[in-house]
């Protein structure tokens, strides 16, 4: 992601991404999101759409949720290699969550708006 703005970076082993000659973080494994991910995971599976769409629901929110983390561990080495304060004191952790659940809002909100139309038809 990094590379996109010509922030050159390495991964030292699976779970420490560096900025060359600069900082780096370790992704422990509650930076992955697995809680946001499996939230989304049950919540589908457990509604009523067909297959087809159920699988295509998983793979796109677990890719926007992913991206959203993408986003965040990018944001993080920016903000620590220039000594940014986090905005109102939070950790990245908490804006990840708030930004994966508001997330996850939006597609429940479409996902059962689209539903309902379905079945008022």
């Amino acid at each position: 992601m990094l590379s996109v703005f010509k922030i050159e970076t390495y991964q030292l082993d699976p779970f420490i991404v560096r900025i060359k000659n600069g900082v780096g973080v370790r992704i422990a494994h509650g930076c992955v999101g697995y809680g946001v991910y499996s939230f989304w995971f049950a919540y589908v599976l457990a509604n009523r759409y067909e297959i087809k769409r159920k699988i295509i629901l998983i793979i796109f929110g677990l890719f926007v949720l992913w991206f959203i983390n993408v986003i965040r561990i990018s944001l993080l080495l920016i903000a620590m290699q220039n000594k940014w304060p986090m905005p109102l004191g939070w950790d990245h952790h908490t804006w990840f969550t708030i930004f994966s659940y508001g997330a996850i809002l939006i597609f429940l909100f479409l996902s059962e708006k689209k539903q309902s139309n379905l079945f008022n038809q």
